[in-house]
């Protein structure tokens, strides 16, 4: 008798301890410990791995008008060849036939995601370029885990050329039947800039 009151004491204690457990709050509770742990994991891989990945390989370099250059070393035996990727100017990131905008200095939620969206580009009062691209949360239309929301498409001839002599760009895109954001960028030094990372091109 004292043997089966015991364990029926005991399974009653287990029984409750289960129950405990998977109560909705207690679920709840684990859940969101787990989300927690799994959420902050995420962040730091996205924040660490890239800045280790680059953090020996990307360099800048300082252009005219506010414009700066990124590039790597081409040649791992001279460290001063360069293979220039991109140039950049406040919200504006240009590779030599495509265009990306954002709100620089804004942040968002972490989030991977490329929609396709309508950009407008037009140069001082030349007649507005409407262009097939992207929204995403990095340059030009890459849907890698980031902070940010870019706007991005490639640059026709016309556009290229109206770039190259112009004075302002205002710039515009929407997506998924949203109003316009709009952005512009004082284009003094951009012909200099294209020069020198598309030398190649």
């Amino acid at each position: 008798m004292f043997k089966r009151d015991v364990l029926s004491s005991t399974s009653v204690q287990r029984r409750d301890f289960v129950l405990s457990r998977w109560t909705p709050f207690g679920k709840e509770r684990q859940r969101s410990k787990f989300v927690i742990e799994i959420t902050s994991c995420l962040i730091l891989i996205a924040c660490v791995l890239p800045h280790a990945a680059y953090a020996n390989d990307l360099q800048f370099e300082q252009l005219e008008h506010g414009f700066v250059a990124m590039y790597t070393q081409a040649d791992p035996f001279d460290g001063d060849s360069r293979e220039y990727l991109y140039f950049r100017k406040n919200d504006f990131t240009f590779r030599c036939g495509a265009v990306s905008f954002e709100r620089s200095n804004t942040r968002f939620s972490y989030d991977s995601f490329s929609f396709q969206a309508t950009i407008a580009l037009k140069v001082d009062s030349q007649s507005v370029h409407q262009l097939q691209g992207t929204y995403s949360t990095h340059s030009f239309g890459s849907d890698i885990v980031n902070d940010d929301r870019v706007y991005s498409a490639d640059i026709t001839p016309d556009v290229l050329n109206e770039l190259k002599h112009g004075h302002q760009l205002q710039a515009a895109g929407k997506f998924g039947g949203g109003g316009w954001d709009q952005y512009s960028l004082d284009l003094k030094g951009f012909n200099l800039a294209f020069s020198k990372v598309c030398a190649n091109e």
